[in-house]
């Protein structure tokens, strides 16, 4: 059994970027002396809105209510770094970022790529170079069953998620993150942060389930209506935690009552980790040493 682990995500944002080719002019943006019409959309900051009456002039979408301005989300340059959104940051043939977060990190997660070909990830201190380097990684179509058959003649399955631990400690370093692929190349999410370890281990028994929003219907003639739509995953686990531990996890769990977090229940499979939230959360102090934990941890929206 291992520890579950969980990534808190440091915040990225304008104020951390150094350097990209994703361009920020989605739409126009907000202007003070504009008379907006109805659904006419306009840039705040790094989030865009749409005008939910017309005349609306004056109203700063920033501050003003839903009666003036409806938030619709981040501009494309931030969407990845904006994890409960299900949009993605996205530019044909590829992009980078070139950021300093101003702290030490200790893992980053990137998912959700579409019609990607290579991502690279680099850490360079101001001092020192390059200090930590992923060299460019193939993330297209690969075989995931190994046979020779597959191999020869199988369905290729696009890479959509990639995760790096332990990360060296450099906190004033630059990252930079480029990923190159075809037309519709997009990042879904991308979260760096910090780590902590609660736990003796994971129970064996995880179950893993999703919860489908597809359309899944017949008609009174016995024909079937498909139509794929939305999904969420599940993530139920149980943890043995040493007592010593239990205040930490208390606090921890406690301050990150609405958070999104990067959970990974076992590093042997991709399935086992996810960006979300906990729904519920359960101690048992069941022995004078150890107590038995449940949490359940629902993922974010997928497309």
């Amino acid at each position: 059994m291992k520890p579950l682990v969980i990534t808190d995500p440091l915040t990225i944002g304008p104020d951390q970027l150094l350097a990209t080719d994703v361009p920020d002019g989605d739409y126009p943006d907000w202007d003070s002396n504009t008379n907006y019409g109805l659904a006419e959309r306009v840039v705040r900051g790094i989030t865009i809105y749409e005008s939910a009456q017309s005349p609306n002039m004056g109203n700063d979408p920033a501050t003003s209510s839903e009666a003036w301005w409806l938030k619709v989300g981040p501009i494309n340059r931030w969407r990845a770094f904006e994890p409960n959104h299900t949009t993605a940051t996205a530019k044909p043939g590829g992009f980078f970022f070139e950021l300093r977060p101003g702290y030490a990190i200790s893992a980053i997660h990137v998912t959700d790529m579409v019609d990607c070909a290579t991502l690279r990830i680099t850490l360079t201190d101001p001092i020192a170079g390059v200090v930590w380097d992923t060299g460019v990684i193939a993330v297209g179509r690969v075989i995931t069953l190994a046979s020779w058959w597959q191999w020869c003649f199988g369905k290729r399955i696009a890479v959509t998620q990639k995760h790096w631990y332990g990360i060296p400690t450099w906190p004033q370093a630059v990252l930079r993150i480029e990923v190159t692929g075809g037309n519709n190349c997009a990042i879904g999410t991308v979260m760096v942060g910090q780590t902590v370890e609660f736990g003796l281990g994971v129970r064996s028994g995880l179950r893993l389930s999703i919860d489908d929003f597809s359309r899944k219907e017949r008609d009174q003639w016995g024909e079937v209506t498909l139509r794929e739509g939305a999904y969420i995953q599940r993530v139920p686990l149980q943890l043995t935690l040493a007592n010593s531990e239990l205040d930490a996890l208390h606090d921890f769990l406690s301050r990150n009552r609405a958070r999104i977090l990067f959970w990974q229940a076992s590093d042997r499979w991709n399935s086992t980790g996810l960006i979300g939230f906990y729904r519920s959360w359960e101690i048992q102090i069941s022995y004078a040493m150890y107590s038995d934990v449940s949490i359940e941890i629902e993922g974010m929206t997928q497309l």
